[in-house]
């Protein structure tokens, strides 16, 4: 996490969507601080494998950069579970997971 910002608190989503567009803001401020802006949303990291079988035959730099975009992915979904107040919106996320 940078220096320069404040530790910031893990915006927290309680499912009606009245609230959703201001969390939203919130999480993507969040995001960007914990460098997981790239993990989520429209602009996925493009070092992101497709699956663990595409990681083979990489180079190690490219390994390498594959090893750090998921670790940034799983990061980025744990926080996402962390910021669901309720059990069908944790669901969600746990949904979405796969192994590719």
């Amino acid at each position: 996490m940078s220096e320069d910002y404040q530790r910031l608190e893990l915006p927290s989503f309680d499912g009606l969507l009245e609230n959703y567009d201001k969390w939203e803001s919130k999480w993507a401020a969040f995001a960007e601080v914990e460098g997981l802006s790239d993990a989520l949303g429209d602009s996925l990291d493009h070092n992101m494998p497709k699956s663990s079988v595409s990681m083979t035959g990489k180079d190690a730099t490219g390994k390498q950069q594959a090893t750090a975009a998921v670790k940034r992915n799983k990061k980025a979904m744990d926080y996402l579970a962390l910021a669901f107040d309720t059990m069908k919106l944790i669901l969600l996320v746990t949904k979405a997971k796969s192994e590719e």
